[in-house]
């Protein structure tokens, strides 16, 4: 939390932590397959493009740390390129 600032509502980070978690272990999964699953490609996707709407939603004025609208672009690079993989 040292460049996001510290959280009040604990609980959120407990939450969407081992939900990332999940997201995390199925591109590992991915990662060693010779092909994308449309279903991982959409589920990657839609996640990050998702993230990245709240972090420019509430990065943007302020209310969370602007640290998170750096965030959003590397979740929105993410996101093309597994659509990119999915189209191959």
């Amino acid at each position: 939390m040292a460049p996001t600032r510290p959280k009040r509502d604990r609980w959120l980070v407990r939450t969407v932590g081992p939900l990332l978690a999940g997201l995390g272990l199925l591109l590992l999964d991915e990662a060693r397959s010779t092909s994308v699953s449309p279903a991982a490609a959409k589920a990657v996707a839609g996640s990050a493009v998702i993230l990245a709407g709240v972090d420019m939603r509430y990065g943007g004025p302020g209310r969370i740390s602007r640290v998170y609208l750096l965030d959003a672009v590397v979740e929105v690079v993410l996101a093309l390129a597994w659509a990119a993989a999915r189209n191959r």
